[in-house]
């Protein structure tokens, strides 16, 4: 279905009316404003004001993307980014999309970074588009920030979001489940990670718009080994003297994973919980004897 009205604010209804029948009515609602934001070049606060018509190019525009939403495409990939803290981020079908849970570990990274006599050194494990470790270098600065993936395509939207949020990051390319990765990452003061934590079998339960079009081996763990990454953080963590292990995990799985955190040496370990009252992140610290 293809929007014909060229009016605007009618557009704007026609296009909502198309959007509601494939997703929830206030998530519909979001989308055609960030849409419209996007094609008119206009503030969302603004467009719904003016009395005028679509251009031709500004038709055809819009329904490449409305045809694009109706296949349950992300719009943070139809429109080629998203937000996230007080930037603005490349993604793409290689790089995850950035959430606001994953905003809020960031915060509390900040906050203990904070605490640390400078200059502070921070690795993003999984580093995706790059939303934590780019946020991170741009709120402070004066942090020596690693970023380490295994997708070199993810890298490369997370090397050109450093440069267009002109922050310095050192990012590694490699697998941070094998040990010669291992073994050439950095000491550091903080690691940081948002790992692939859903079970396979938990895959058909998604929304279609991840299922199909976020990056699985940025999402899925093996159904016998949930904690696997978690696992591979720890063992990272006890090569250091002291540091700091924040991560995002599954709601499912918080206990679990403060336990294993607290189990191979973790103090201080806390769960975090985020804006939606779910159990999102734990903390620990890990320090030799």
């Amino acid at each position: 279905m293809l929007i014909k009205e060229k009016v605007l604010i009618s557009a704007f209804e026609e296009c909502l009316e198309i959007l509601i029948k494939c997703y929830p009515e206030q998530e519909a609602r979001q989308i055609t404003s960030w849409v419209f934001e996007e094609v008119t070049g206009m503030q969302r606060h603004l467009f719904r004001l003016q009395n005028r018509s679509f251009t031709e190019d500004e038709l055809h525009q819009l329904n490449k993307i409305i045809q694009r939403l109706q296949l349950f495409e992300p719009i943070q990939q139809v429109l080629g980014h998203a937000y996230f803290r007080r930037l603005k981020l490349q993604v793409n079908k290689y790089t995850l999309i950035p959430r606001p849970e994953t905003e809020e570990l960031v915060g509390y990274v900040l906050r203990q970074a904070k605490l640390i006599t400078a200059p502070v050194r921070i690795i993003d494990i999984g580093t995706g588009s790059g939303c934590i470790a780019i946020s991170i270098k741009d709120e402070m600065p004066e942090a020596m920030v690693y970023a380490l993936d295994i997708s070199a395509e993810a890298l490369q939207v997370a090397r050109a979001n450093a440069l267009n949020c002109a922050t310095m990051v050192n990012f590694v390319l490699g697998d941070f489940l094998e040990a010669n990765t291992l073994a050439k990452l950095p000491q550091v003061d903080i690691i940081v990670s948002n790992p692939p934590y859903i079970t396979k079998s938990e895959e058909t339960m998604l929304d279609k718009h991840v299922r199909d079009y976020e990056p699985a081996q940025a999402l899925f763990v093996p159904d016998d080994d949930p904690l696997l990454y978690y696992k591979q953080l720890t063992t990272y963590a006890l090569l250091m003297p002291r540091v700091w292990l924040f991560s995002e995990v599954h709601e499912n799985y918080a206990q679990h994973t403060a336990a294993l955190f607290t189990n191979k040496g973790g103090k201080q370990t806390q769960i975090f919980i985020d804006m939606q009252g779910k159990a999102r992140m734990v903390a620990s610290f890990f320090e030799k004897s």
